[in-house]
């Protein structure tokens, strides 16, 4: 599949023959998505914005060891107009909580890096904060990771049965969130 991506970037290219480069771009299309055809160019603004978003991002990683930093980028890419990919040195089948804690204040670090540079945030943190949001909803509702207590299951309780208080769980999500936020801020703020 890389081999024939690289092969069809090569004759977009107008290439004699696929080469490195080819193969390379076919890695990073395979892996983060593909560029985008036919997009008006992005504002010198923007550009600032995505690269400062993509450096919380490094910064975090690198700061709370979270893995391999192996690229940043602020070309666009599949739906993103910027992408940090941070590898896991090894492959894993549990994650601690700390771990994911550390992972979510990966995701809203970017956020965090507006907000430090720009004195306030972009839509461009959307996705973050949605798969933010997935991993403290599972830390919350399923793993019994919550700081405000709270061991049950979600699952678990519908399961048997019990009412779950979804405005109640919804809380205690914003609430983990917004601590994973401010711990986010305060290490940038101490870093950048």
């Amino acid at each position: 599949s890389v081999v024939n991506q690289a092969a069809i970037i090569a004759i977009r290219s107008q290439a004699n023959e696929v080469g490195e480069s080819h193969l390379r771009d076919a890695i990073e299309a395979h892996r983060i998505g593909e560029r985008p055809k036919g997009t008006a160019p992005i504002r010198s603004e923007e550009r600032e914005i995505i690269a400062h978003h993509e450096a919380g991002h490094a910064v975090a990683a690198a700061l709370l060891g979270t893995g391999k930093l192996d690229l940043v980028t602020i070309l666009p890419r599949g739906n993103t107009l910027g992408t940090t990919l941070v590898l896991p040195v090894e492959d894993k089948r549990i994650q601690l909580a700390s771990e994911l804690r550390n992972a979510v204040m990966v995701l809203l670090a970017g956020r965090a890096a507006e907000k430090i540079e720009f004195g306030e945030t972009s839509s461009g943190a959307a996705q973050d904060l949605r798969e933010a949001t997935k991993i403290v909803g599972s830390m919350v509702g399923l793993f019994g990771m919550s700081s405000k207590g709270g061991l049950a299951s979600m699952a678990g309780l519908a399961d048997c049965g019990v009412p779950v208080d979804a405005q109640a769980v919804q809380q205690l999500i914003e609430v983990e969130l917004q601590a994973l936020s401010d711990k986010c801020d305060e290490l940038l703020d101490k870093h950048v």
